[in-house]
């Protein structure tokens, strides 16, 4: 898959941008293998590249996916670190990593963190709280 045409890429002499990282990453989130996005990331700061925000939020994602939340409030850390602001998809990401996880108490808490950040909730906000409840009872 992408993994191997990126070592195509590389054999042809042609030097990875971090698009490309950005879309290796991206794959290994969809495919629920956070562990293989990470060392993705990992890569893409050794060939020199900065983690954009775009990297570190499919991360986030990836963890919300698995219900990670501990990593995922790791990456959320890192992207506020970074200097990025992170967006209310970002917070929603935290929602539902913590509700996947089984802690409404702490999905409600990022919420709480989101309005506070500035983001009304929305559609996308409630889904996350009623999922989390369906869930978890």
């Amino acid at each position: 898959g992408a993994e191997r045409l990126f070592a195509q890429m590389v054999e042809q002499g042609i030097v990875p941008s971090s698009v490309t990282y950005n879309t290796l990453v991206n794959a290994c989130v969809k495919a629920c293998d956070v562990t293989r996005a990470e060392q993705w990331m990992s890569q893409m700061r050794d060939a020199g590249h900065t983690l954009d925000l775009q990297a570190m939020a499919d991360l986030l994602n990836g963890y919300a996916r698995i219900g990670d939340g501990l990593r995922a409030e790791e990456w959320f850390s890192e992207i506020v670190e970074s200097g990025f602001t992170p967006g209310q998809n970002c917070y929603h990401c935290m929602m539902r990593a913590w509700a996947k996880h089984g802690n409404l108490e702490r999905a409600e808490a990022w919420g709480e963190h989101m309005t506070k950040a500035g983001f009304a909730p929305n559609d996308e906000t409630y889904g996350n709280a009623m999922n989390g409840r369906a869930q978890n009872g």
